[in-house]
């Protein structure tokens, strides 16, 4: 479906707009919308990479780039010294509202014109084309508050080593 393929262009577009007063790309605000839901679990970086299935070196890029912004930091594994667990630095948990309401507005500026019928027909159509099982018992997405929660609450009950690597 070559529209789905647009509108996801068109999203970014739009979200690069939105997102040039804090200087960050769609990709960098993904990862930084994930770790605040992700707050107190150990993430590291194959977590991310498995989340948004993006390459290792694609992730290693962003990371960095946002490591050098000073959006997150790394850490040691306190359990694994070999690994690395990302945190979202002091400044970023300070932005937190600031960056809800970019969400809000990236969101906001490609479902303007639909009524509250037609958003809802489109999270659930948008759900069903990712066909997973979701915790509310429609489908699982890797988006909605819902969902990223059940998800994210699965990753912070587990201690890192029980994580799948």
């Amino acid at each position: 479906m070559i529209l789905i393929k647009k509108l996801a262009l068109e999203s970014d577009k739009r979200a690069l707009a939105i997102l040039a007063p804090a200087e960050l790309t769609p990709s960098q605000f993904k990862i930084i919308k994930f770790l605040f839901w992700q707050e107190g679990a150990y993430i590291r970086q194959v977590d991310i990479e498995r989340h948004f299935s993006m390459t290792n070196p694609t992730v290693t890029g962003l990371l960095k780039n946002l490591e050098e912004k000073g959006w997150i930091r790394r850490e040691v594994n306190p359990k694994d010294s070999r690994s690395k667990i990302i945190r979202l630095s002091d400044a970023a948990l300070a932005r937190k509202e600031e960056l809800h309401a970019y969400g809000d507005q990236i969101e906001e500026s490609l479902i303007h014109d639909l009524t509250e019928r037609e958003r809802e027909t489109l999270e659930k159509l948008l759900l069903k084309l990712l066909k997973q099982p979701c915790a509310s018992g429609e489908f699982q997405c890797s988006s909605c508050l819902p969902c990223v929660r059940s998800y994210t609450e699965g990753l912070a009950v587990r201690a890192p080593e029980q994580i799948d690597r």
